[in-house]
């Protein structure tokens, strides 16, 4: 059975592939829930140069045995990881 670890490093790559390949990004705020069918975090793209800090976003990766993993990053005004997270 996949340790939480795994969990969580699945889920980093299903994001950054959602990310179009960005390997520079930087997660935070990680959190395993419903049996690690749920996993939540706050992802951010490396800082642009004329930037001190990167902005995070929240992610939520949806894992459930019968079907592929749904794979959510919040942009702009889109609050579907948020709520996902919050009502997990």
């Amino acid at each position: 059975m996949p340790t939480s670890e795994h969990r969580l490093q699945a889920a980093r790559a299903l994001i950054i592939q959602q990310l179009r390949g960005t390997a520079d990004a930087q997660f935070r705020n990680e959190r395993v829930l419903q049996d690690g069918q749920i996993v939540c975090m706050e992802v951010a793209v490396a800082a642009e140069e004329d930037r001190a800090s990167p902005a995070f976003t929240k992610a939520v990766v949806i894992t459930r045995p019968d079907r592929a993993p749904s794979v959510w990053v919040d942009r702009g005004h889109e609050v579907v990881a948020h709520i996902a997270c919050e009502l997990a």
